[in-house]
C-alpha cells in the first residue's frame, strides 16, 4: 500500500494578507488591505488546488469571494460598489489586524 505524504503547509505573510500555503500554493488567503475596503478571504481552496471563490465576478464586481457585509447601514450601501469608481458608498476603516502564527499551523487573531 502506498502512502502519500503529509501535507506540509506553512505560512505567508505581507503587509496586507496572511495565507495558509503549500508546495507554493494558496489554501486560503486572508486580505485585509485597506485599498479594498472590505476584508475577504481569496482563494480558498480545495484539495489538489481547486479555488472553491471566485473573486469579484464581471456580473457581480462587489463580491469578494469569502466575505461578510451589512448591505445597509444608517441607509448607506456598504455591499455594492460602483462600477466605474469600483467603491461602495462606505468604506471600512481602522487598524490593521495583529495575527500572531505559529509553526504548529495554529494562528491568533485579535
Amino acid at each position: 500500500m502506498a502512502l502519500t505524504p503529509a501535507l506540509r503547509a506553512e505560512w505567508q505573510r505581507d503587509d496586507t494578507t496572511i495565507a495558509w500555503t503549500s508546495d507554493g500554493h494558496d489554501l486560503w488567503r486572508f486580505s485585509f488591505d485597506p485599498q479594498k475596503g472590505k476584508p475577504f478571504f481569496h482563494p480558498v481552496s480545495a484539495a489538489g488546488g481547486v479555488s472553491l471563490t471566485n473573486c469579484k465576478p464581471e456580473d457581480h464586481p462587489w463580491h469578494y469571494a469569502l466575505w461578510f457585509s451589512w448591505k445597509y447601514i444608517n441607509g448607506l450601501n456598504y455591499w455594492e460598489e460602483n462600477r466605474e469608481t469600483g467603491r461602495s458608498a462606505c468604506r471600512t476603516s481602522g487598524t490593521p489586524p495583529q495575527i500572531e502564527t505559529h509553526p504548529d499551523g495554529g494562528a491568533v487573531y485579535f
